[in-house]
């Protein structure tokens, strides 16, 4: 039987498609914007390069990124504290102009505000991530924002929705690491256990990675939620 298109010349009827065409056009736009909006790398009013922080000096995460153990949020330092090393780093250079006019009362065209950096890796307004909850429990910086240690401008690579946290809650295993190593970008398990004797309550020594990972899940008695309510709250 052939589709009638009749029925749709009513003014209502054309009205009420021409609404329901708008609303799916504007929920596919924003399941895009929200959750399949990869690679994302926003250029930051601050040229603020992690390789030469991280990578180059050796600064670790927490250096900047203060409250990933105590907070829900791993926090963004004020322009003041990266004065305290570029006051005698760089300090006339024109990269950290916007630094010094956030800063420096006695610098002209001073602003006083904070820098207003470009979040990259958020989560939905539905979404609650806790980073001391993760952080306190081994999972390291680079599990979740990636190599961060060597860009040059912070980007996302890859879809991080919903099945991407539901397979680290699953199978943390391979996701724990000894506190210790955290925040440290070129941690590997297996070169971890080169180096240290970590021992099984029975004393017999862990040599593999996996069981690593699996000793480090019963130690802290890691049991990830796999309700909603864990992270829709």
């Amino acid at each position: 039987m052939l589709f009638r298109f009749s029925r749709f010349r009513h003014p209502a009827a054309q009205a009420a498609l021409f609404v329901l065409t708008v609303t799916i056009l504007f929920l596919a736009g924003l399941y895009i914007y929200h959750f399949r909006a990869t690679p994302y790398e926003p250029i930051q009013p601050v040229s603020f390069s992690h390789r030469a922080h991280v990578e180059t000096l050796g600064m670790d995460c927490e250096a900047c990124h203060w409250g990933v153990h105590d907070s829900s949020r791993a926090g963004v330092p004020p322009a003041n504290w990266c004065m305290n090393c570029h006051q005698h780093i760089l300090a006339d250079s024109p990269l950290i102009e916007p630094l010094r006019r956030a800063a420096d009362p006695h610098v002209p065209g001073y602003t006083g505000q904070p820098i207003p950096w470009v979040m990259v890796n958020r989560t939905a307004a539905h979404v609650h991530f806790n980073h001391a909850a993760h952080v306190n429990r081994g999972v390291g910086c680079a599990d979740c924002h990636g190599a961060v240690a060597s860009m040059e401008r912070v980007r996302i690579e890859q879809n991080r929705g919903m099945r991407w946290c539901m397979e680290c809650h699953r199978d943390p295993d391979s996701h724990l690491r000894p506190l210790e190593e955290v925040t440290n970008p070129s941690y590997h398990a297996s070169l971890y256990l080169q180096t240290h004797s970590i021992k099984r309550p029975d004393g017999t020594r862990i040599e593999r990675a996996h069981e690593l990972g699996a000793f480090l899940r019963e130690q802290w008695q890691v049991r990830p939620p796999l309700d909603c309510t864990a992270c829709h709250h």
